[in-house]
């Protein structure tokens, strides 16, 4: 970027000294110009190919070159917020950001299904196998433990409902990952009562998490 930047200085200052030669400037600025927007070219050219590989090589000099934008052009908030744009980032929290419902993590680590979402309207019920722990589908807020049932509030308008904890590992207002342990089934009847709400209204949670297998 600085080179670039130098260049364009150095050729505006070396035209200002041959504008007073008459005719041979108005040749030399338009070659000039055509010079320059090829040079330019082929410098965005090459900095879109770093930045669209991934490797350890592409990676040090997209760094480098990302650093340069930012100082030489004293624009740290662009530079930012390209750095966002080409890193994938878009800036998702648990208060808000993409769809949550998209990537959902299990809350048993192994499950059947022995009652869907079409039979309760409400939940699915999941019978635990060898493995009765039960977690967070995603990151949020506990906002309610009443006996066996923990509901934590997620981005997006999105609550997780978990009845059939016999233990329970978190309180009202805890802060929770994705993933995190909630608590536990009891042994000798290990079914979750698994509810989706996006809304305040009731989803089929089969259509978001994978629910069988490991």
């Amino acid at each position: 970027m600085r080179f670039l930047l130098i260049f364009i200085y150095e050729e505006e200052f070396f035209m200002s000294v041959i504008k007073k030669r008459g005719s041979v400037y108005s040749n030399y600025k338009n070659e000039g110009r055509i010079a320059r927007i090829c040079i330019a070219s082929v410098f965005l050219l090459v900095a879109a190919a770093v930045f669209l590989m991934d490797t350890s090589l592409t990676r040090g000099i997209r760094e480098g070159l990302m650093g340069a934008f930012k100082y030489d052009m004293h624009l740290p908030e662009a530079g930012q917020k390209a750095q966002e744009l080409f890193s994938g980032r878009d800036e998702q929290s648990v208060s808000g950001g993409a769809d949550v419902l998209a990537s959902l993590k299990k809350p048993l680590k192994n499950a059947t299904v022995i009652k869907s979402f079409e039979e309760t309207g409400r939940e699915i019920q999941l019978k635990a196998g060898q493995l009765l722990s039960v977690y967070a589908v995603s990151a949020g807020k506990v906002i309610s433990v009443e006996g066996e049932t923990i509901i934590i509030e997620h981005a997006d308008g999105l609550e997780s409902i978990y009845g059939g904890c016999a233990s329970q590992y978190v309180k009202t207002g805890d802060s929770v990952k994705s993933g995190e342990m909630l608590g536990s089934l009891d042994v000798q009847s290990p079914v979750l009562a698994f509810g989706l709400k996006k809304a305040g209204q009731y989803v089929n949670p089969e259509e978001y998490v994978s629910i069988l297998g490991w």
